[in-house]
């Protein structure tokens, strides 16, 4: 018992890492891993850089994974540099911030730490080690003046929903200073290097403010948004499993500003001001929709403020702490048993099937009404060289381009028309397409459709495919 206590953080990790491995080895491509790769399969650099704005995504994530994918590593390259850089930030929480062991695993056990960024290739990986590199540095920041800041740009440059947190730490870093008038050599590199960070956020999304296309805005209420997800977004934070769990995930979220307040103003000031900023940014992208993925990692910047305070828990808090660990727990292990039991997308079996039966001189068509050109980014991932098309654009893609092309709505009579260039031609669809039944209609007169393909019934998501062929 005292060996395993001696070694206790050791053995956290090393179980961290095994139970990652395992629903790593399990875990299946899908539309986001898969459209990341497919833009910087297709694009060079200048080409990601022109991107960003349409993507809503920042540059740096793919530019770390450019040179791995353009060398000819796989698809799971992405996981496994989210996996690496999970790991690292893992480390630093196990045996480098000076916190509770209550506290270690409250943080490592969370849904999206031992989960969703492990598992899943995104930039929320990379957010993740860059807080924690942040969290680590903290308290030396004036000290380390320069790293503090290339720490902040970088994260300024991670996610759109992680800039606010960044531009709060760098004011509060700054301020104190330029008032006492105590910058030193160190702080004005600091500064400049922060502002050319910032400088190049914004060559990456200033047409954002100028054209219609790129990444879609809510046409929600901004106010009645706000509302819902200031108030809501703690019910996805921690748990969103079950009504009655999720109660205690909501009143620690709550009560984690109460502990910040008692125990150090200024990080409750930034807590504070990061959430009403990032639930603004949240109402203004996806209004009341609750994407869970873009809300979980909001846990992040609270592990930040709870390494940085120094309070001591009494009895009923650590009771609540130990409570919203089991219920995290509960989601992971739902989660894990998912994730080995069924598929999380069928699109490297469907992409099998036609790399088998299929000549690559055939074209595939798709649709986009329904995001059904996004849901089948993983078959078109795994189907080199052959060609997409979509039909509601009229265009071959070889990734999602988020613009106004993609939004027209489906013209039958050209569909039919395009179509009937070939004696035979294929379509994939989702199998939860809701205009499959109108568009099979259409595409039937005078001409045989037949499935050649349909995935099993085990997906976790809507990734899951028929495959039709048409023939005069």
């Amino acid at each position: 018992m005292k060996k395993i206590i001696k070694h206790k953080n050791i053995i956290l990790f090393i179980s961290f890492i095994t139970i990652t491995i395992i629903g790593f080895l399990c875990h299946e491509i899908w539309e986001d891993e898969a459209q990341e790769y497919l833009i910087i399969k297709n694009l060079d650099l200048i080409g990601i850089f022109k991107n960003a704005y349409l993507e809503g995504h920042p540059v740096l994530y793919y530019y770390i994974l450019y040179p791995f994918i353009k060398v000819g590593f796989g698809p799971r390259i992405v996981n496994i540099i989210s996996l690496i850089f999970m790991y690292i930030g893992v480390y630093i929480i196990i045996f480098k911030l000076k916190i509770n062991d209550l506290l270690k695993i409250l943080f490592i056990t969370h849904y999206s730490v031992i989960y969703q960024y492990s598992l899943i290739g995104r930039s929320y990986s990379l957010v993740f080690l860059l807080i924690l590199l942040i969290t680590y540095y903290y308290k030396e920041r004036d000290e380390r003046s320069i790293l503090y800041s290339v720490l902040l740009g970088l994260l300024l440059n991670t996610h759109l929903l992680a800039v606010p947190f960044s531009i709060i730490l760098f004011i509060f870093t700054y301020i104190d200073k330029i008032k006492n008038k105590k910058l030193n050599k160190k702080d004005y590199i600091g500064i400049i290097t922060y502002l050319l960070f910032c400088i190049l956020l914004f060559m990456q999304f200033y047409k954002l403010m100028t054209i219609s296309n790129g990444m879609s805005l809510s046409k929600d209420n901004l106010f009645l948004s706000f509302l819902g997800v200031f108030f809501g977004a703690p019910l996805f934070i921690f748990n969103n499993s079950h009504p009655f769990l999720t109660v205690f995930g909501y009143i620690f979220f709550f009560y984690t500003f109460y502990i910040f307040y008692k125990s150090d103003k200024k990080i409750f000031l930034i807590e504070l001001l990061n959430y009403i900023i990032f639930v603004l940014l949240y109402s203004k992208i996806s209004g009341l929709f609750f994407y869970t993925h873009r809300l979980n990692f909001y846990f992040f910047f609270l592990i930040f403020g709870l390494s940085n305070i120094n309070y001591k828990y009494n009895r009923k808090e650590y009771i609540l702490i130990i409570l919203v660990i089991i219920i995290g727990l509960i989601m992971d292990i739902r989660s894990y048993c998912l994730e080995i039991n069924y598929k999380y997308s069928d699109g490297l079996s469907a992409s099998k099937y036609i790399r088998n039966n299929i000549n690559k001189e055939n074209t595939i068509y798709t649709v986009s009404d329904r995001e059904e050109d996004v849901l089948v980014l993983p078959v078109i991932l795994y189907s080199d060289n052959y060609k997409f098309y979509n039909l509601n654009s009229n265009k071959y893609y070889k990734y999602v381009i988020w613009n106004k092309e993609r939004e027209k709505k489906l013209d039958y009579k050209n569909i039919c028309k395009e179509l009937n260039k070939n004696n035979k031609s294929y379509l994939l669809l989702t199998k939860n397409y809701e205009n499959k039944e109108k568009l099979l209609n259409k595409l039937s007169k005078d001409y045989k459709v037949k499935v050649l393909y349909t995935s099993d019934k085990k997906s976790i998501t809507k990734e899951s495919y028929i495959l039709y062929e048409r023939t005069k």
